[in-house]
């Protein structure tokens, strides 16, 4: 039924969340809207799309994603403390990071 779904999914949630607790990371904003397309905000700087949250046919669980999100934003801090930008994590065993610096803001354009 719709009512244990839901349950399933707070506990999902919860589980998630108390490894996110686990790793010492420092997020501050969690987006849980889609279980299957994750968000969340490392130190109210850095964008992590995190996809799902497991990739259980490639061997890929939860810890092991939350650890190579940790250690990839570890480096980045030791390079950069102050850098912003998103942790693309969709991608099965990969981290790609984008410092807000590589995007290129649109020239704005005047219509008169």
């Amino acid at each position: 039924s719709e009512e244990t779904k839901e349950w399933k999914d707070t506990d999902t949630v919860i589980d998630y969340l108390e490894l996110l607790r686990k790793s010492g990371m420092k997020i501050t904003k969690v987006n849980f809207t889609d279980l299957n397309d994750i968000y969340m905000t490392y130190d109210n700087r850095i964008e992590i799309h995190m996809g799902r949250m497991s990739d259980e046919s490639n061997g890929v669980t939860a810890w092991k994603k939350i650890q190579l999100a940790k250690k990839s934003l570890d480096a980045e801090d030791k390079e950069n403390p102050e850098q912003k930008g998103t942790l693309n994590m969709t991608i099965s065993k990969k981290a790609y990071f984008k410092a807000e610096t590589d995007v290129i803001p649109q020239e704005e354009t005047t219509h008169n």
